[in-house]
């Protein structure tokens, strides 16, 4: 739930209201365009990507010995 926001200038004069409503559309908005740049950023990067990326990110964790053929 949001609440109405109100804008005023250093005098406390009322420069402008944001609604409630409009919070929350501009809220789920982004919500929604961060949620597809994650979804087609994962679709374009492979299972050997991956893997990589992880390897680089935590060398620690993957074992020389270990092999994975993707």
């Amino acid at each position: 739930m949001f609440y109405e926001v109100r804008v005023s200038d250093a005098k406390g004069k009322l420069k402008s209201k944001v609604s409630s409503l409009e919070l929350s559309k501009d809220f789920w908005k982004k919500i929604y365009e961060e949620d597809d740049k994650s979804t087609v950023a994962s679709k374009k990067m492979g299972k050997t990507s991956i893997y990589k990326k992880l390897k680089e990110m935590y060398p620690h964790l993957y074992d020389s010995s270990l092999n994975f053929n993707y």
